[in-house]
């Protein structure tokens, strides 16, 4: 996939997000099948590119709003995955 700015604004917010020894695992490993591959860079690029770094909301309201709508619809594996990661990111501030 070409790499727009679009793309590379996403690839930054997922570091971000998901940490850089997450987001390198699982581009080593979960990613490195080329079908899972191209799920990541459309993911990468409209998800983490256009709703996680539109304007509007900051981040900490961002992820509130995306806790909530997992909870609320059932969706209990992602609800996991994001919680987990939210800890995380909490553990690794500086101030």
């Amino acid at each position: 996939m070409a790499q727009s700015e679009t793309y590379e604004k996403g690839r930054e917010m997922r570091r971000r997000l998901l940490g850089d020894a997450y987001a390198d695992r699982t581009s080593r490993t979960t990613y490195g099948d080329p079908v899972m591959r191209k799920f990541m860079d459309v993911a990468t690029e409209t998800i983490f590119g256009t709703l996680w770094t539109r304007p509007g909301l900051d981040l900490k309201t961002r992820t509130l709003v995306t806790l909530v709508s997992d909870a609320a619809t059932g969706r209990l594996p992602e609800l996991a995955i994001h919680l987990r990661r939210r800890f995380a990111r909490a553990g690794r501030r500086t101030s």
